[in-house]
């Protein structure tokens, strides 16, 4: 898919100009009140992807080789996790735009930049507990731990496992998990079990 296309920022309707410090406003308040309601706040990331930059001068790629890249990601990794003290951990997939890469280069441009994002925040607050959830879309699970083994020691690890795939409402017992024999790689690793409805979507397209 391609999000960012010339005719599609051609279409681009400003609703309301808001300064950065009014966004990062916003999404503070967002985290306190899901706090006092007893919600923690994830964000996830699907990779790489890299749209919103084209103008930006600094010439960023999708390339998982771009030092800039690679650089830019890391450093907003950390960025992120400082400005938002309620943020309790993000998400990641090496699938996304990443599929004609091996799973060796895909984990190692992750941890240089994700990774090593979270330990650059969290070398500077060592009472600060995070948490990185790996998705098993399209990765190796051996690679994953192997790669991350030096993520830093307050941030866990965890992984997420889509268990219907997408189509939550196509089959009562989905065998995906089985087939790609996820519960014997995961060994005793913590994971989520995900459920997408794509299929609620596609229904509604087509009425």
């Amino acid at each position: 898919t391609f999000m960012s296309t010339p005719s599609s920022l051609a279409g681009l309707v400003t609703v309301k100009k808001i300064t950065l410090a009014e966004k990062i406003k916003f999404w503070q308040h967002i985290m306190e009140y899901a706090r006092v309601r007893g919600i923690d706040c994830y964000l996830f990331t699907w990779n790489l992807f890299t749209y919103g930059t084209e103008n930006s001068g600094y010439g960023f790629t999708d390339r998982i080789t771009d030092p800039k890249t690679i650089d830019y990601v890391r450093k907003a990794t950390k960025a992120l996790i400082k400005t938002y003290p309620l943020l309790k951990g993000i998400g990641l997939t090496a699938g996304e735009n990443m599929m004609k890469q091996s799973e060796s280069d895909k984990e190692k441009f992750l941890y240089e930049s994700y990774g090593e994002g979270i330990n650059d925040a969290l070398a500077e607050d060592p009472n600060r507990r995070f948490k990185l959830i790996h998705r098993a879309h399209q990765a190796d699970i051996d690679m994953i731990k192997k790669t991350f083994l030096n993520l830093n020691a307050n941030c866990g690890l965890d992984f997420s496992y889509k268990y219907s795939v997408a189509q939550m409402y196509s089959a009562v017992a989905p065998k995906y998990i089985y087939e790609s024999a996820f519960l014997e790689k995961i060994r005793d690793s913590k994971f989520f079990l995900t459920i997408r409805d794509d299929s609620w979507y596609n229904l509604g397209y087509t009425r």
